[in-house]
């Protein structure tokens, strides 16, 4: 999501869902047009949610995605269980 539109904006980028986290009628090529208007546009994108939803893969690919397209990134997060280093490779380079 992104500051001001809420809901909406996940809708946009190709992850509606029912409320569960579940993903409804969105093809590879709908996804993959929706990440990238949502990073070319977009400057400031919060991922949250509850539990097991999918918001460090998320993070991860939107961040790694917008870097591909010359954007700079940061990526915030709070887990202890460092899962956003390990899904960027950080670890493994040493980066953490």
């Amino acid at each position: 999501m992104t500051g001001g539109e809420g809901a909406g904006v996940a809708a946009d980028a190709g992850a509606a869902g029912d409320g569960d986290g579940a993903r409804v009628g969105v093809d590879g090529a709908d996804a993959r047009a929706a990440l990238l208007r949502l990073v070319d546009e977009r400057r400031i994108i919060v991922c949250c949610g509850s539990g097991g939803v999918g918001k460090t893969t998320t993070a991860a690919v939107v961040a790694l995605q917008a870097a591909r397209r010359g954007r700079r990134t940061v990526v915030v997060t709070i887990d202890p269980a460092k899962r956003l280093a390990d899904a960027l490779g950080l670890d493994a380079a040493g980066l953490t």
